[in-house]
């Protein structure tokens, strides 16, 4: 587990700066002029996320990383595809009608909850994606690859749980900053760093599962 942390670590650290504006670029605030500025916003993560992605693959292989043109004309629909069909547990979930007596520290518990469970079991389908072109048939495939092999993903499942910890907490500190009637705009700065916590612990993972598909008994990168 330890390895594990200080191996994604390194990994993810080698491209910090575009990390960073991967986190910098998602926040989500759709509220007069902020929702263009956040539509634009993801926008750019999405594709910087697919640039820390192919460079991340590169570097484990031992590769140079492709030019920033060729990583996104070759993964940008893929990577769509994906993210799509594995964001509608919580799509779905959201839908749902929710009793007045479920408490919204509740609901945003249940809600990391299941995004926790389909983080571990789909942590191989984003490497997938990337390593070998693949869109939807890299879902069936990843989760395939993580019940055979089991035993060997225990620990990279284990630093899903261990961010997800992490995130459920910054989640809830967030949420209790927003007070009703307070401004929003104020709290731009803390939302920001906990976007782009959340980022680095995510492209982390995708690390961690990365390794342990190309170089799984690797120690050091």
């Amino acid at each position: 587990m330890k390895e594990t942390i200080i191996n994604s670590t390194r990994i993810v650290n080698a491209n910090l700066l575009l990390v960073i504006m991967a986190g910098m670029s998602s926040i989500r605030i759709y509220s007069g002029v902020m929702t263009i500025i956040s539509i634009i916003g993801l926008l750019v993560s999405f594709l910087i996320g697919i640039v820390v992605y192919g460079r991340i693959v590169a570097r484990i292989k031992g590769e140079s990383p492709s030019p920033v043109k060729i990583l996104i004309k070759d993964h940008w629909l893929n990577y769509m595809l994906v993210g799509i069909v594995l964001a509608i547990p919580t799509l779905l979930f959201s839908q749902l009608p929710m009793s007045d007596s479920l408490s919204v520290e509740s609901m945003i518990l249940t809600k990391e909850g299941l995004n926790s469970i389909v983080h571990m079991v789909t942590i191989y389908v984003l490497p997938i994606v990337f390593i070998k072109k693949e869109n939807l048939v890299a879902i069936m495939s990843g989760v395939l690859l993580l019940f055979q092999n089991l035993k060997g993903s225990l620990h990279v499942i284990a630093l899903v749980a261990l961010i997800s910890f992490v995130n459920i907490t910054l989640s809830m500190l967030l949420f209790k900053m927003i007070l009703p009637g307070s401004n929003v705009y104020s709290l731009i700065p803390i939302m920001v760093l906990v976007n782009i916590v959340f980022t680095y612990l995510s492209f982390m993972i995708f690390a961690a599962a990365t390794v342990n598909l190309i170089k799984p008994n690797a120690n050091a990168y």
